[in-house]
């Protein structure tokens, strides 16, 4: 046999209220609940706020100027800061507008960490005298100390004139795993 208990705002023995409801299923915890409940923070999403030209044979630092969210004020001028030790998720997308060019072009982009490079994709790209255009995605689960800087970097090893990411698809976020 099985119960039902309907209530709209749940208390523990003292009378302070842990969570309520709304009676729609809209559950809100109490200020009295926060920090109990694990969460995947700190965490943030960034993303190009304009197209960026990359030199060729040059590695440049990705610029994501527009912030979609950033939970513990831990990005700032394209670079994560890592506010608590642990392990955390971290994912780049870069849009590489490598135009017409008279060679095969090889796109790469990697996540540093404190300037060291700790993971790289590469990708051959742009067949001789075509349009060309693709997104090129990185991720990884990376130890991180507290006041670890994490940036994204892209290069370009051959063609025929500079690249430009584009803003829409150009992406960089994190956030830190729970229970790891």
């Amino acid at each position: 046999m099985s119960s039902i208990i309907k209530v709209n705002t749940y208390q523990d023995a003292n009378g302070n209220a842990l969570f309520s409801s709304d009676g729609s299923g809209t559950v809100t915890l109490d200020s009295n609940f926060s920090g109990v409940l694990p969460d995947n923070t700190p965490s943030f999403l960034a993303k190009a706020s304009s197209a960026q030209s990359i030199s060729i044979s040059t590695a440049t630092t990705i610029a994501f100027g527009t912030e979609e969210y950033d939970t513990d004020n831990s990005f700032a001028s394209n670079t994560f800061t890592a506010p608590i030790a642990g392990k955390y998720y971290i994912f780049a997308s870069v849009y590489w507008n490598l135009g017409n060019t008279q060679s095969s072009d090889q796109s790469n982009i990697w996540i540093a960490v404190n300037g060291t490079e700790v993971q790289r994709t590469r990708h051959a790209t742009n067949p001789a005298g075509t349009s060309s255009g693709e997104a090129q995605q990185i991720s990884g689960i990376f130890n991180l100390s507290a006041n670890d800087t994490v940036t994204v970097v892209g290069y370009v090893s051959t063609g025929g004139a500079s690249i430009a990411t584009l803003a829409d698809e150009t992406r960089f976020g994190a956030y830190r795993i729970i229970g790891a």
